[in-house]
């Protein structure tokens, strides 16, 4: 627009043109909410979530009684359900779990997808741990419910990881959900379709992890492993009728490290293979 003036430079009009900019401006508005919401579910995504994350720990710095919770969730069996009937019921069951935890969770938390089937809820201002719990098992009794998808019934169930965080909690958003990870696979491991709390032997016990899968994935069996034959006797004649081979890893710089330590990663990464094949020649 400009004005237009008389003989004296009086602004007597404006004369200009309108463009009506509302498509862009929607346009706009849907690239700004896809870029902090998961294009599935609608939910917060990893990137809004960990947002939230620095706000409440800024918070946690500001007020002194001030505590959070994350609460880490992954769906039990939830890849069986894809590769039966179709990554379509996959995604609807994603959408009917997210409208559940968002159900479940009062306006002041955060829902966020964090990718695939795992989900955070971000619990604000949840005064003493006591509280949590609770809240854990009001969620997996919620979402262990049937779901209705497709004319199917299907059923599902979550194991949860739980990190607490106050003003005295020097971790930061990635730290905090690592640790709610590793608890959610405590959780996994205890049975499944419960929830667990974090505390730091979870954190030994994954750190510990990451070492031995590393050390396996090094080809250390010619060096370091050994076999152990225990005899098998018959009772009733005392005669040796077999042996068990008991693997054992004889580390250069740990020793001895016990099957507890290895055999469930070996399995996990693949590399039980490997060392089956070792064994049997």
């Amino acid at each position: 627009a400009r004005a237009l003036r008389d003989e004296t430079g009086l602004a007597i009009r404006l004369a200009g043109c309108v463009t009506d900019i509302s498509e862009l401006k929607s346009a706009q508005q849907k690239l700004l909410h896809l870029a902090d919401h998961d294009h599935l579910t609608g939910l917060a995504n990893r990137k809004r979530l960990i947002e939230q994350i620095g706000f409440c720990k800024a918070r946690c710095r500001r007020e002194h009684d001030y505590r959070f919770a994350l609460l880490f969730l992954d769906f039990d069996r939830f890849k069986v359900v894809n590769d039966a009937l179709g990554h379509s019921v996959g995604d609807a069951l994603l959408v009917a779990i997210a409208a559940r935890l968002e159900y479940s969770s009062r306006e002041t938390d955060l829902v966020a997808r964090f990718g695939g089937d795992e989900f955070v809820l971000l619990l604000s201002d949840v005064g003493t741990a006591d509280n949590v719990p609770a809240v854990c098992e009001r969620v997996l009794a919620t979402l262990s419910q049937p779901y209705r998808l497709e004319g199917q019934e299907i059923y599902s169930s979550a194991s949860i990881g739980v990190v607490l965080c106050d003003g005295e909690d020097p971790r930061d958003a990635e730290a905090l959900l690592r640790d709610a990870d590793a608890a959610m696979y405590v959780a996994k491991s205890a049975g499944r379709a419960t929830y667990r709390i974090f505390d730091e032997a979870m954190h030994r016990k994954a750190l510990d992890a990451v070492f031995i899968e590393q050390a396996l994935r090094a080809d250390p069996f010619e060096r370091e492993f050994e076999l152990y034959y225990q005899p098998i006797v018959e009772i009733d004649t005392g005669g040796i009728v077999g042996f068990e081979a008991l693997v054992r890893w004889n580390h250069p710089e740990l020793g001895f490290i016990a099957p507890d330590r290895f055999i469930q990663v070996a399995e996990e990464t693949g590399q039980i293979v490997r060392l089956g094949r070792w064994v049997l020649e």
